[in-house]
């Protein structure tokens, strides 16, 4: 009486398939793996694109604070007022999309969404700001742009961006 029987015949006809099969998983697999990946890296780069341009952002508020020292010429106080609001317009054009982009690209992620919220609503009346410096004294320049507020939000975006950056954070 046999109980356990194994045929060998029988296992010798799957071998053909099993050796087909193994090289198509494993492909499958690093390929999956590749492709999360590079997904992060993508996401990654974006953000730190990004973090660069914040960093142009900052400073062109903080270089807002010369424009109430007294130690500077009024010609010079108009112009790095007109700087700062050109460069500023400038940004606004070029990055609110790319924030735009970030937000999906962390797949919506709640602290970037909302750090970028705030940054957005502070920058959204910018437009209004440049009109109204013609009639504004130059000294509350800087409370009316919210530099503080844009400076601080400006650091909350930046710090929900760094889990993206390094990639301990995925979408």
């Amino acid at each position: 009486m046999v109980v356990c029987s194994f045929d060998w015949e029988l296992a010798s006809k799957f071998i053909p398939l099993i050796t087909g099969l193994v090289p198509i998983g494993i492909t499958w697999f690093l390929y999956h793996q590749w492709h999360t990946q590079k997904q992060k890296e993508v996401i990654a780069n974006e953000c730190k694109d990004l973090w660069y341009k914040l960093d142009d952002l900052e400073k062109s508020y903080k270089k807002l604070s010369e424009i109430t020292s007294y130690t500077i010429s009024v010609s010079d106080q108009q112009e790095i007022e007109k700087k700062f609001f050109s460069d500023v317009k400038e940004w606004i054009y070029e990055n609110l999309s790319k924030m735009s982009l970030i937000k999906k690209l962390t797949n919506n992620d709640k602290n970037v969404i909302e750090s970028i919220d705030l940054l957005d609503n502070d920058l959204s009346s910018f437009n209004t700001y440049l009109m109204l410096k013609r009639f504004s004294n130059r000294s509350e320049i800087p409370k009316l742009v919210k530099k503080n507020d844009v400076l601080a939000n400006i650091n909350k975006v930046k710090d929900s961006l760094i889990p993206f950056i390094n990639f301990s954070k995925t979408k």
